[in-house]
C-alpha cells in the first residue's frame, strides 16, 4: 500500500522490518545528533545543579526510555500507511532521547574525570572516555553481527542502561561540586575517598576553595556562560570548539553510523561487510589504547597533528575510491 515491501531476505534489518522509506533511514541516523545538541547544551547546567554523579544517573534514565521506544515499535507485518506514523513517532522519540542522553554523558563524564584526576594523569584518564566509546562500538557491531535482530539489540541496551544506572551510585561525587555548593565537609569526605591516605586532603580542598573564590572575584560566578567571557576562557573556547568542528566535519559519525553499508559497496554480502566493520571498530580500540599512555608523555599537539595527517590521507583515499 505504498510502503516498501517486506523482504524475507532482509528480516531482522530495522529499515526493512519497519518498512521505512530510504529518506527516513537517513533521518533515523541523523536525529540522534539533534538530541545530542540539546543534551550537550543543557548537560552542563544539569551537572552544576545536581552534580556529575547524578547527571550520569539521569542520562541512563533517558537511555532506558529511548531504547524502550525503539524496542516497542510496531512489527512490520502489522504496519500499514495508516499506522506508519506511529512507527515514526516511536523512532523519533527513541533517537532524540538517546541522543539527549549522549549529550549529558559527554558533559558529565568528561567533567567528572577532569575533576577527580590528578594533573599528571589527566590526559590518560580523559582518553579512557574515548576508549570506552570505541569498545562500545565494537560490542554493538559484534553483537549485532551475531544476533541479526535489532529489536533484541534494543532490549540489550535497555538492560545495560539499567545496570549502568545502578552502578553509577557506587561513584563518589567530586570535591569540586561540593565546593561550588559551599559544602566543604562533604568536599573533604569526597577527597579522602578519591585519594590515598598519605595525600594532603585538606590542602587539595583548600586549593579548590581558593580557586572558586578567585573565580567569583573575577566575575565568573563559579561557572556558567559568563565564565566563558573572562580571562583566557574565550581563547580556550575557540580552540576547543575549533577542534570539535574539525572532528565532526571529518565525517567520522557518517562512517561509524553507516560503516556496514559503506563496506557493502565492496563486499555485497552483509555478513562479510559487517565483519570488516567490526575489524574497523577493533582498530579504533587498539589505536585509542595506544594513545592513552602517550597523551601525557608525547603531548597533545604532536599526537593531534599525527592523527590529522592520517585522517587527511585516509579521507582522500576513500573519496578517490568512490
Amino acid at each position: 500500500a505504498g510502503l516498501p515491501p517486506l523482504n524475507p531476505k532482509n528480516k531482522g534489518m530495522l529499515n526493512c522490518d519497519l518498512r521505512l522509506e530510504s529518506d527516513w533511514v537517513g533521518w533515523f541516523g541523523s536525529l540522534i545528533n539533534l538530541g545530542c545538541l540539546a543534551g550537550a547544551l543543557s548537560g552542563g547546567k544539569v551537572c552544576d545543579l545536581i552534580g556529575k554523579k547524578m547527571g550520569m544517573a539521569s542520562s541512563f534514565l533517558f537511555y532506558i526510555v529511548g531504547w524502550l521506544c525503539l524496542a516497542l515499535a510496531p512489527k512490520g507485518e502489522s504496519i500499514t500507511e495508516y499506522n506508519q506514523a506511529n512507527v515514526l513517532v516511536y523512532l523519533t522519540a527513541s533517537r532524540l532521547l538517546v541522543g539527549f542522553a549522549i549529550g549529558i554523558v559527554c558533559c558529565s563524564v568528561s567533567n567528572y574525570q577532569t575533576e577527580i584526576a590528578t594533573t599528571e594523569i589527566r590526559g590518560a584518564i580523559g582518553t579512557v572516555f574515548q576508549l570506552a566509546i570505541t569498545v562500545g562500538l565494537v560490542a554493538a557491531y559484534g553483537i549485532g553481527t551475531v544476533l541479526k535482530d535489532w529489536r533484541m539489540m534494543a532490549y540489550i541496551m535497555v538492560a545495560t542502561s539499567a545496570l549502568g544506572f545502578v552502578l553509577t551510585f557506587i561513584l563518589v561525587e567530586t570535591p569540586t561540586y561540593y565546593i561550588l555548593k559551599g559544602d566543604k565537609p562533604n568536599a573533604l569526605i569526597s577527597q579522602r575517598k578519591l585519594r590515598t591516605g598519605d595525600s594532603d586532603h585538606a590542602g587539595a580542598v583548600g586549593a579548590l576553595e581558593k580557586e572558586h573564590s578567585a573565580g567569583d572575584q573575577d566575575g565568573g560566578s563559579g561557572g556558567g556562560m559568563g565564565a566563558l567571557c573572562t580571562g583566557n576562557a574565550p581563547k580556550a573556547l575557540a580552540i576547543g570548539v575549533g577542534l570539535m568542528f574539525v572532528q565532526q566535519l571529518s565525517g567520522i559519525n557518517a562512517v561509524m553510523f553507516y560503516c556496514g553499508s559503506i563496506l557493502q559497496s565492496v563486499y555485497p554480502d552483509p555478513t562479510t561487510a559487517n565483519l570488516f566493520a567490526v575489524g574497523i571498530q577493533i582498530m579504533q580500540v587498539i589505536i585509542t589504547a595506544i594513545s592513552a599512555p602517550l597523551m601525557d608523555k608525547a603531548g597533545r599537539i604532536p599526537i593531534l597533528l599525527f592523527a590529522l595527517v592520517g585522517l587527511t590521507i585516509s579521507s582522500a583515499v576513500l573519496a578517490a575510491y568512490y
